[in-house]
């Protein structure tokens, strides 16, 4: 269903601003051969080095920029699925499901990526993973990860 909501609806906002501006760094980086790193803007170069393989891959246009956000929001899904044996089977279903079908993160979090360079879906899913890395090496173990 979270793959569906999200390629379905993933063109129907029109292009925000600074998708076109992320496109143009893309642009730059094809034209420099890499990211010119500039700490006015923000970004590290990991965004736009992703944008550009996902371009490269699937063509110059907003689909491509957008798709890398989507596929991490349905990372991210999948990540609270792996908490089943920390917080139990229908917590972890329940997440993942509200995940799925969050407006917040079948739309929002898709334009709002593409503007922003980094997006709650990406973020989450970095942090979840960890968590559940440590947590998996510590049950496992019965060792820290943090040591």
């Amino acid at each position: 269903m979270a793959r569906l909501l999200r390629f379905l609806f993933l063109g129907i906002k029109p292009p925000h601003f600074d998708e076109g501006i992320n496109g143009w760094f893309v642009d730059q980086v094809v034209k420099n051969g890499f990211y010119n790193y500039d700490p006015t803007n923000y970004h590290g170069p990991l965004h736009f080095y992703i944008l550009l393989l996902s371009q490269t891959l699937f063509g110059r246009n907003v689909w491509a920029l957008r798709l890398p956000v989507v596929c991490a929001s349905i990372a991210a899904i999948y990540v609270t699925l792996k908490y089943e044996p920390f917080l139990g089977r229908t917590v972890s279903r329940i997440a993942a499901f509200a995940m799925a079908v969050s407006p917040g993160f079948v739309f929002s979090d898709v334009i709002q990526s593409t503007r922003s360079g980094w997006s709650s879906s990406r973020s989450f899913l970095c942090s979840a993973s960890s968590v559940s890395g440590n947590w998996e090496q510590t049950t496992i173990s019965g060792a820290s990860g943090w040591d």
